[in-house]
């Protein structure tokens, strides 16, 4: 009888190690579970960012391109008008004397 005890009391004293084994391991799997959330709230957030920094130099340039399409049809314009030099087009629209000497050219054409 006390020898099935002492093996019993081995078995239990094995269950608890493996028991310790297991809840290290347990820990050990919970860590990487938030070490692998955390890494892709992460990722989320840098890809979020990076899209918003496109986006707004995307923006930019539409506005640029648009302001300079702007520019252009203002010239155009004033080239057909036919009372402004060359000069006080470009000054009057910001374009450069050449660009407007340019258009000038090919609405000759």
């Amino acid at each position: 009888m006390v020898a099935f005890w002492l093996v019993q009391q081995e078995r239990l004293r094995n269950n608890v190690e493996q028991g310790a084994e297991a809840g290290q391991a347990l820990e050990q799997i919970n860590s990487l579970v938030e070490d692998n959330a955390m890494l892709a709230e992460n990722l989320q957030t840098w890809a979020e960012k990076e899209r918003q920094k496109g986006e707004a130099i995307g923006l930019q340039k539409g506005r640029q391109e648009g302001r300079q399409e702007g520019q252009r049809l203002a010239a155009i314009n004033l080239l057909k008008l036919d009372l402004l030099t060359d000069e006080q087009i470009a000054q009057t629209t910001g374009l450069s004397l050449a660009e407007v000497k340019v258009l000038r050219s090919d609405r000759s054409h």
